[in-house]
């Protein structure tokens, strides 16, 4: 049953993560001078260039220009947006992988500017290169496997700091979790920003990216639990007490978690 409920809550709490760490394009409506205008904004671009578009339910004397630039408030480069069956659609020009880009909209009837597209700014393009399938199934798997371990050390924890359960069981599913975040985090997470953004590790000190930093951070909670927790692994009684064991367990799973919410390389 534990193993069952282990699954069904490492999906759930992936699923979560996933939805909460990911940027998600923003729909905007505007209806002006009798002209309802819709635009989803564009968050990422792959190797081909980022394809933005403007659907509007007029295009007779209406003209969207789109202003892009490799740096937030310019200086811009400007597209004019060719209208299709009430589509404005432009494609910007592909950038290095790792790179940024900053776009918006103006609209403009009779040369007179009605609209504009973020409305609050520039909208933040990540530029991004494509991750073999090989390499981003088994990073996923990995990092399943982490959060599925961690549960299942979390519950045996919770056992031992009950005065139940077995020391070296516990311990062994902390092993498994530290292994599947590291090889999870490390040479496939590595492996992945490198094809995304075209770098290896960037985390601290050598670096300032978080997905990497966050990693550390993770790594660093489980290996110290995992260390004070190692007698264990033998047959022998632990260094630190079983509640203090449990605190660590439940500590390293939450900053686990925590780390899962945090987008990739914000």
């Amino acid at each position: 049953m534990r193993i069952i409920l282990a699954v069904l809550l490492t999906v759930l709490l992936l699923g979560v993560a996933r939805r909460m760490s990911m940027r998600h394009s923003v729909e905007y409506l505007t209806e002006t001078h009798g002209i309802t205008f819709t635009h989803e904004t564009t968050t990422e671009s792959f190797d081909e260039g980022a394809l933005i578009s403007l659907a509007a339910t007029k295009t007779d004397k209406e003209m969207a220009v789109i202003l892009f630039s490799d740096k937030p408030g310019g200086p811009y480069q400007e597209l004019n947006m060719t209208p299709e069956s009430g589509i404005y659609k432009v494609r910007l020009p592909a950038q290095q992988k790792g790179t940024k880009q900053y776009y918006h909209i103006d609209v403009y009837q009779d040369n007179i500017k009605i609209a504009t597209f973020p409305t609050e700014g520039d909208q933040i393009i990540k530029c991004k290169g494509h991750v073999s399938t090989l390499i981003i199934t088994g990073h996923i798997l990995f990092m399943f496997a982490t959060i599925f371990f961690g549960l299942l050390t979390v519950f045996t924890a919770i056992d031992l700091a009950r005065g139940k359960g077995n020391a070296r069981q516990s311990v062994i599913f902390l092993l498994f979790t530290f292994i599947s975040a590291y090889i999870g985090g490390l040479p496939l997470g590595i492996a992945v920003t490198r094809a995304t953004f075209g770098e290896g590790w960037g985390g601290w000190p050598l670096g300032h990216d978080i997905t990497d930093t966050k990693t550390e951070i993770l790594l660093l909670f489980w290996l110290v639990t995992l260390i004070l927790s190692w007698q264990a692994l033998r047959g022998r009684k632990m260094t630190i007490s079983n509640k203090t064991y449990s605190f660590l367990v439940i500590l390293s799973f939450a900053v686990t978690f925590i780390t899962f919410l945090i987008p990739h390389s914000l």
